[in-house]
């Protein structure tokens, strides 16, 4: 019988106390209780924000750079077509200099943290600590994620919110601490000041929910009131758009016109691994696998799968947009990689 928290009986991707596998239940090594960050991978975190940061001022502002600049000498609650948030941060590292620097440092700090996420989320999917490291290793080295938090718009302040709203999700589910629901309700306000996209986020885990083990968490009042925790930090957003004539519904019409060539539609999906790094591609295969295979992780399996889905049918030619849910994918992948691994160095028994 499901628990308000998550299944009754946590499995290895459920439990903190699971083991890696190998073949079967009297082969498997123990791993950590702790669902701790392994030093590497916070090392590995820092040499990301480093190298971003050093390479930051070798080339001049971008378009979208230079309208935050000017937007963050305006605030407001809202524009036609961003939410305030972006302007705002880059008004506060405008203290530091106008520079294309400057305007970079939160989103290579951003990514930084979408590395330790990244871990964190391996971890709680039930990986030892070479999954974790891989796991972050991966994300770091991932195309989409060095370009994204390279530049000063929403898209690192998306990719954050995704990344984090999924994060406090698994630990309310998997680790039976349904708090954290609120925790997801404030990151994902917050998330939506910065990029109205998390709203994609929130309906198709809504739907992932619904058609998984884990739906009957929605009968319980948590995730509601992570909503309207977030409903309510969104407000201010939501008002402007209402008094202005909602022009950001205007914006996403524009976009979908915009990118929905025949071209765009034939090179979305080889574009999305491109996007992840060719390279690492067999882990998001597996990554998938394992999401699709385990019932307390089948929820996330179904989110990222509807995302994808609808940016290849509305806006094939931004499908970067998809990558929200790619850390936790890689996660999985590295748990993936990190099984395979037990299973070829188990000795074989001769009979």
């Amino acid at each position: 019988m499901d628990q308000p928290g998550g299944t009754a009986a946590r499995s290895q991707a459920a439990s903190p106390d699971t083991a890696v596998p190998a073949a079967g239940p009297a082969t498997r090594k123990p791993v950590s209780r702790s669902d701790r960050v392994p030093w590497l991978a916070w090392v590995i975190a820092a040499v990301f924000v480093a190298v971003e940061l050093a390479v930051s001022g070798r080339y001049g502002f971008l378009q979208d750079e230079l309208y935050f600049i000017v937007a963050g000498h305006h605030l407001a609650f809202g524009y036609v077509d961003q939410p305030p948030l972006a302007p705002l941060l880059t008004r506060i590292t405008g203290l530091l200099g106008v520079s294309p620097t400057a305007v970079r440092i939160i989103p290579a700090l951003a990514g930084g943290a979408i590395v330790i996420m990244t871990a964190r989320l391996a971890a709680l999917f039930g990986a030892g600590r070479f999954g974790r490291v891989l796991a972050a290793l991966v994300t770091a080295c991932a195309p989409v994620l060095l370009g994204a938090v390279h530049i000063g718009n929403t898209t690192p302040l998306d990719l954050l919110a995704w990344t984090a709203i999924l994060l406090c999700v698994s630990t309310a589910l998997l680790r039976h601490r349904p708090r954290w629901w609120l925790a997801a309700g404030v990151v994902a306000g917050v998330g939506l000041e910065a990029d109205n996209l998390v709203v994609l986020l929130l309906i198709c885990l809504t739907l992932g929910l619904l058609a998984s083990a884990q739906r009957a968490v929605l009968w319980t009042r948590w995730p509601w009131l992570g909503a309207g925790i977030a409903a309510v930090i969104w407000a201010p957003n939501l008002i402007w758009q209402a008094t202005h004539g909602w022009p950001q519904l205007a914006m996403s019409a524009a976009l979908h016109q915009e990118n929905t060539s025949p071209a765009d539609y034939a090179g979305a999906l080889p574009a999305q691994l491109l996007y992840l790094g060719l390279l690492v591609a067999p882990l998001v295969v597996a990554g998938f696998v394992v999401l699709w295979r385990t019932p307390e992780l089948r929820f996330i399996a179904i989110t990222a799968t509807l995302v994808v889905v609808y940016v290849l049918a509305w806006i094939p030619g931004k499908v970067y947009y998809a990558d929200g849910t790619a850390p936790a994918v890689l996660a999985a992948g590295a748990l993936a990689a990190e099984r395979w691994i037990a299973r070829a160095r188990r000795p074989r028994v001769r009979r």
